[in-house]
């Protein structure tokens, strides 16, 4: 059973009107979610491996502010799981990609480990580029 973690801060961001569903779907599917007011709107943790949701409505898909963009730009040149999503099957979706793909995992002495699914992933991108 996930722990339910939500945002208590008072100032909090203004959030997705889907947040709370694609929250409730994750969390019953065993996605522990915490709220967060930036850069991205979650942090989940899933089979032992973290990953970072931006919620939008599908209407605002394009709608990202400067620090969201710059956030998922960094995660995906540093091959971090961070996804843009609007609906509950991608939330999902993106929780299947983190952890059997894409996921970084905190060892019991809080180093972190990459999974090697992902560690296979970044060697082929790498190969596919020449480096």
């Amino acid at each position: 059973m996930p722990i339910k973690h939500r945002n208590t801060n008072r100032n909090a961001a203004r959030r997705d009107e889907n947040e709370p569903v694609i929250v409730q779907a994750l969390e019953a599917a065993g996605v522990t979610v915490w709220q967060m007011d930036g850069p991205v709107d979650l942090l989940c943790m899933s089979a032992g491996v973290y990953f970072w949701l931006e919620v939008k409505t599908p209407a605002r898909r394009k709608d990202l502010e400067e620090q969201q963009r710059e956030f998922l730009q960094l995660a995906r040149h540093g091959h971090a799981p961070a996804y843009l999503v609007t609906t509950v099957h991608e939330a999902l979706a993106a929780r299947t990609d983190a952890t059997q793909h894409r996921g970084i995992r905190i060892s019991g002495d809080c180093r972190i480990e990459r999974t090697a699914a992902h560690l296979a992933t970044v060697q082929t991108i790498r190969r596919g580029v020449g480096q």
